[in-house]
């Protein structure tokens, strides 16, 4: 096949990629990147040892290469955004030595004010919380980015909350239900 029709395939299925995804809520952003290469550093004597060395006559080398990246991402379904509140998940150790799970609704938008729960259960007081942490117990099939939609209200800042919890998550693509995370409140 000629050049020219391989390409006008290829051009025709990111198309219909494209032209599928803007039904369904997904946004798709395209942009160049540049990239240091690192295969161009040559390392060893490079036949010196052999007496037949290697002369570099290739002339100037690049020294970075361009990457085209496309990213999909999808809005959250309607039902769930409701009124910018979301419902948190944590565990209170009851007096009795059990635990149980509490839920605390708060805003996913500039979180300002924290409802301080005490050991007996009863709420204590409120704080005016300013780039503070709250810890975070992880749910069966929560993920960092539903994690981060909990909390700021876009899954985008996922890398945040992964920075902050390096040590406890071994694979950002897998959290382990029961993992105790701290998240960075703005």
């Amino acid at each position: 096949m000629p050049k020219h029709v391989i390409k006008l395939l290829v051009f025709l299925f990111i198309v219909l990629l494209v032209s599928g995804c803007s039904s369904s809520k997904v946004r798709v952003r395209s942009y160049m990147q540049d990239k240091t290469r690192v295969d161009q550093k040559m390392s060893g004597n490079a036949g010196y040892l052999l007496g037949t060395p290697v002369f570099d006559e290739a002339g100037e080398k690049k020294t970075t290469r361009k990457i085209y990246v496309l990213e999909f991402s999808k809005d959250a379904p309607a039902n769930q955004e409701g009124n910018g509140a979301n419902i948190v998940k944590y565990k209170r150790n009851e007096d009795s030595g059990s635990d149980q799970m509490t839920t605390q609704e708060i805003q996913t938008r500039r979180l300002t004010q924290v409802d301080l729960p005490s050991s007996s259960g009863e709420m204590v007081g409120t704080v005016i919380v300013e780039n503070s942490l709250v810890e975070y117990i992880v749910e069966k099939d929560d993920t960092l980015q539903k994690i981060s939609k909990k909390f700021y209200g876009e899954y985008s800042k996922w890398p945040k909350i992964y920075e902050y919890n390096k040590d406890a998550i071994e694979n950002p693509d897998f959290v382990r239900p029961g993992t105790v995370l701290q998240i960075p409140i703005e």
